[in-house]
């Protein structure tokens, strides 16, 4: 198991999603003389801070997002053991399996720079964990900035009521279900009615 994780002062370049398998890690570090990288509040930036790269998986249980970040990269979150996220006015992307299996992640507050979330970026394994998600309802509150929305992207979180600001050209939304514009076609909706994760296990049903 790799616990901490510590980046040399000589790389370069780290493939997005590195370090997505390393679900013990508690710590990573950046060499000092390290011109591509850095850590903030035991978070993985580019050296400019507009992309948080990677967060320990068995990190804290809560992290707010710094300032000025523009991006949450590929995989950042993936498989964190943590409850709450804060994130900032100045977002702008939410990439693809970014808070990928954090089953006891609860949904946040998304900011109305927000414009994009991508594929699977929230979504939950089938584990007994996922339990009290499949049970609570969430509030998605997407601004007037949203324009993209990936497949899966809020998978497991099967009470969710979306709601889009009025003067979002690309969406709408009708009694919690996420449209498009015109409101003639379902982009995103919920389900109450799966009871039991047997049940979706069995019958291949996905959101």
């Amino acid at each position: 198991e790799i616990h901490e994780i510590n980046i040399p002062g000589t790389v370069e370049y780290l493939g997005e999603g590195a370090f997505m398998g390393c679900s013990s890690a508690e710590m990573i570090s950046v060499a000092s003389g390290n011109r591509n990288y850095k850590v903030d509040s035991g978070a993985l930036y580019s050296a400019d801070g507009k992309t948080l790269l990677a967060w320990p998986a068995a990190g804290s249980s809560t992290y707010s997002v710094k300032e000025g970040t523009e991006r949450i990269a590929y995989g950042a979150f993936a498989n964190a053991v943590f409850s709450d996220v804060v994130l900032p006015e100045g977002l702008k992307i939410i990439d693809n399996y970014a808070f990928y299996n954090c089953n006891d992640l609860n949904l946040p507050v998304f900011p109305e720079s927000l414009e994009e979330i991508g594929m699977y970026a929230f979504d939950l394994s089938l584990g007994q964990d996922a339990d009290e998600h499949i049970l609570a309802e969430y509030q998605i509150n997407l601004g007037s900035s949203f324009s993209y929305l990936g497949k899966g992207a809020f998978g497991g979180y099967m009470r969710k009521v979306i709601t889009v600001s009025e003067d979002n050209p690309h969406f709408s939304s009708k009694e919690g279900i996420l449209m498009n514009k015109a409101g003639d076609a379902l982009i995103e909706g919920r389900s109450t009615a799966v009871t039991s994760l047997y049940f979706r296990k069995e019958a291949g049903i996905q959101f």
